[in-house]
């Protein structure tokens, strides 16, 4: 896969880790990926995610829609978000993906910030299961692509937005993906 790993510990519906798997276990898969080589992105939260964090993985996509807090910080505003997200980075991640509204993310690197937002009526989605698997494994396909991160990210958002709104769990249609592109509006904040 060119370099890349992707991980994930909490579905998108809200289950939490899974209860026979160790707390570390991710912190473990990423350990592994960097020795084969790997670039690694974690769709994590809660203790999972902070014992991956010591790792370094090159990207983490906490949802701070159900756990008010990143990194022992509290996350309810915007510059919240961007506060516990640089931490985050000052800890040897490379990039923070931090979703914090149904249609918002927030992109912290070490030099730059970035909005995302899919400007969409929330009455079109038809599913939200799924929406977050769609969205890192859509910023996936865009990096692999040689896309950069914020391109990535955004093609991950309109993925997420094409899957929210069929009945199904994920939207498979790259046609409609790259429909929903033109929804996603970037707003670059600066570095913080």
């Amino acid at each position: 896969m060119s370099g890349w790993c992707a991980g994930r510990s909490t579905s998108s519906s809200g289950e939490p880790f899974p209860p026979a798997a160790p707390p570390d276990c991710y912190r473990t898969l990423v350990q592994l990926a960097h020795r084969a080589g790997a670039r690694v992105i974690v769709h994590a939260g809660g203790e999972p995610l902070r014992r991956t964090i010591e790792e370094g993985p090159f990207l983490v996509k906490p949802d701070v829609r159900t756990e008010l807090e990143l990194q022992g910080m509290p996350v309810r505003s915007a510059e919240e978000i961007v506060r516990a997200g640089k931490k985050v980075i000052e800890q040897g991640v490379e990039a923070c993906l931090i979703s914090h509204q149904i249609t918002g993310d927030i992109l912290v690197t070490r030099d730059e910030v970035w909005e995302f937002e899919a400007r969409v009526p929330l009455a079109t989605f038809k599913n939200l299961v799924g929406a977050d698997d769609a969205l890192v494994g859509g910023l996936l396909a865009a990096l692999l692509r040689g896309a950069t991160l914020v391109e990535a990210t955004r093609y991950g958002m309109a993925a997420a937005v094409a899957s929210a709104g069929v009945e199904e769990k994920l939207c498979l249609d790259p046609g409609a993906i790259r429909r929903e592109l033109d929804h996603v509006g970037v707003h670059r904040r600066g570095n913080g």
